[in-house]
């Protein structure tokens, strides 16, 4: 009887202690997503994207524009994301999906490009030099406990 109960209790203890795991917050989930991981051979080449995000999940990256050298901000409402259409990119190391109209608004930082405002893109894409199976797993994180996403029509 004693060898019952002690299985028992140790059965029970185990799925308690594997659900205490934390999940990642929105911010890891986005900082994964934009910059790879520590093991991402491609991050030695450049820094890593300056960005934040807000409850309403509106991403912001600032960097330079490789033309005109201007700082530019890039305004992404993840909830326009149409999330079927999620699908691995750039050989593989990254991801590009569709948008339900404009998710994407370029900002400049100063006051000179008014042009830059008027630049919209209809879809969202990020070269973080991950395999396919670690950015599908990190997105459905992310639109299964923080992003709505864009509903299609079907």
């Amino acid at each position: 009887m004693k060898r019952f109960l002690f299985v028992l209790l140790f059965s029970l203890l185990i799925p308690i202690q594997n659900s205490s795991a934390v999940s990642p917050s929105l911010e890891e989930t986005i900082d994964f997503l934009i910059n790879g991981d520590d093991d991402s051979s491609w991050i030695g080449f450049r820094s890593k994207l300056n960005w934040s995000i807000d409850d309403k999940c509106i991403l912001k990256k600032r960097g330079r524009d490789q033309f005109t050298d201007q700082v530019i901000t890039l305004v992404t409402d993840l909830n326009k994301v149409i999330v079927e259409t999620i699908k691995p990119s750039f050989k593989g190391k990254g991801f590009t999906s569709k948008c339900k109209g404009d998710c994407i608004k370029f900002e400049p930082s100063g006051s000179t490009g008014d042009s830059w405002s008027k630049w919209n893109e209809l879809t969202w894409s990020e070269r973080n030099e991950l395999t396919w199976k670690r950015n599908r797993k990190a997105l459905s994180h992310l639109y299964s406990n923080f992003c709505t996403g864009a509903k299609t029509a079907f």
